[in-house]
Order: structure tokens, then C-alpha cells, then sequence
């Protein structure tokens, strides 16, 4: 079972981006790109193995049906699809453009604590929405 969080408003993506989470990482697609549909699985995967689904927040937005939200990253705005950005605490750590799996994990392994495994002092606790049973989680350390 994936553990993305569909961002479905600009409302929803500041609440999210403006919580004190560890990391975020935001999928930018594109519905009709092949690109997109390829790094799919992979991205799915990630967000459902403990070493990373434990102390990052998976989340993906759709550019076509949020332009407002692909439009908002400072300088450097959404160009192509797929995109991924990592966040902590509102500010951006880095990006990868492309549907190559290596260095979205090398970006990812870049912000990783060094406890990663999935039996970490990092704990998620998932409230409830109308976002198809999915909202915006909320994290801490113990």
C-alpha cells in the first residue's frame, strides 16, 4: 500500500510545507508523460519501504491540475515533469529532474538520518481528511 499523499490544494501543500517535518518530498507529474508513468512504481516503492517511508513524508502533485502550486518555487519553478523536491521545514534541500530512479535515492540517502531503518525514534501519526482518508501528517521525534 503507498503511503503518498495526494496534494490536492495550494491550502493543502502550505499546511503541509509549513509543518515541522523532518523531510518532505514532493512528486511533480504530469498524467500523460511517459516519464512520469515510468518513475511511478519506483517512486510507490520508496515511499513503502521503513527506511525511508520512517522519516520522510511522501507526497505528489499533479502540475496540470495544481499550476499554482508548480508555479511557486522561487526561481526556479516547475519546468519538466517528473520532478521531485526535497523540503525541511520550508526550505529546499535539493531537486532532481527525470525519471531516473539513482539519483532521487541519492538524494534522498543525501537527508537521511542515521537511524533510518524502520525501527527509528521518528514517529508519524496520520490524521484524518477528506483527502480520500489521507491528509497531511504530522511527525516527531520521541
Amino acid at each position: 500500500m503507498s503511503n503518498i499523499y495526494a496534494i490536492d490544494s495550494l491550502q493543502s501543500f502550505k499546511r503541509i510545507i509549513e509543518r515541522d517535518t523532518p523531510v518532505i518530498v514532493f512528486f511533480y507529474v504530469l498524467k500523460w508523460s511517459t516519464p512520469c508513468e515510468k518513475i511511478t512504481p519506483a517512486y510507490i516503492a520508496l515511499s513503502d519501504m521503513p527506511e525511508y517511508n520512517s522519516w520522510l513524508c511522501f507526497c505528489k502533485v499533479d502540475c496540470e491540475s495544481q499550476p499554482d502550486i508548480a508555479s511557486i518555487h522561487g526561481p526556479y519553478p516547475i519546468h519538466l515533469a517528473p520532478t521531485f523536491i526535497l523540503y525541511r521545514k520550508g526550505v529546499e534541500l535539493g531537486r532532481v529532474v527525470g525519471s531516473n530512479k539513482g539519483p532521487l535515492r541519492e538524494l534522498l540517502n543525501k537527508y537521511a538520518p542515521p537511524n533510518r531503518t524502520g525501527s527509528s525514534s521518528y514517529q508519524y501519526t496520520n490524521t484524518s481528511s477528506s483527502n480520500g482518508g489521507r491528509s497531511a501528517p504530522t511527525y516527531g521525534w520521541n
